[in-house]
């Protein structure tokens, strides 16, 4: 039981955070999320202006 309320915990904890949070918890100094989101529109056939 206590398995089922962390898993349902760490998911509404991803869903109320944005892309900024997540980005300044990343040990990666070389991560770009305007890129990632130009790259992402592009494959799904979006502009990414």
């Amino acid at each position: 039981m206590l398995l089922e309320d962390n898993d349902e915990w760490a998911v509404q904890l991803a869903r109320d955070m944005t892309l900024e949070a997540i980005r300044s918890m990343s040990d990666d100094p070389l991560i770009n999320l305007p890129a990632v989101a130009r790259q992402s529109a592009q494959h799904f056939g979006e502009r990414g202006d």
